[in-house]
């Protein structure tokens, strides 16, 4: 395994619109528009749809990413309030990453697949790593990711996520 570098670093907010300015203000960011994830199979760990909001920083990697998330499940703030959610990694077979992460003694606590049944993101649960949670991205579209977090949309139509109105995306 050769080691993975941080593509995004992901914090929990409670207003995405005042994060977005106070992240800009201080760090001097510039951030893409909010937009509404809607998560159609989102497991954390039983299988649910999921509803957050996120704002991608232009500069990076590593992006920001700023997220506004749920009152339960992978994407809430029980007890930790706003802060440091995760770090996200490209990887390159998601599915056998899972299998040596359990090798590992590393539990997953929540996954998102697509429709397709297809893998698009693992978390590890924070306790099996000192506190941190990694999100492990898999890297078989990661130049349309990559498009997404630099501009807030896709130059070219893109099959695996759709955009029911302005400002969501559903997957």
């Amino acid at each position: 395994m050769t080691g993975m570098l941080a593509s995004h670093v992901g914090f929990m907010v409670e207003d995405i619109h005042l994060a977005v300015a106070r992240f800009s203000d201080i760090l001097g960011l510039t951030f893409n528009d909010p937009i509404t994830v809607q998560l159609d199979h989102l497991y954390d760990p039983d299988h649910r749809p999921g509803t957050i909001t996120v704002a991608y920083s232009k500069e990076g990697p590593p992006h920001y990413e700023l997220i506004q998330g749920e009152s339960h499940g992978v994407y809430s703030m029980p007890g930790g309030g706003e802060g440091l959610h995760h770090v996200g990694v490209w990887h390159a077979d998601l599915e056998a990453r899972l299998q040596e992460m359990a090798d590992l003694g590393l539990r997953i606590e929540a996954q998102v697949r697509l429709d397709d049944g297809m893998l698009l993101t693992a978390f590890n649960n924070p306790a099996d790593l000192h506190g941190v949670r990694v999100e492990f991205v898999d890297d078989r579209d990661r130049p349309k990711m990559e498009e997404f977090m630099r501009t807030g949309g896709f130059a070219e139509p893109y099959d695996k996520f759709s955009f029911p109105e302005k400002g969501q995306m559903r997957l």
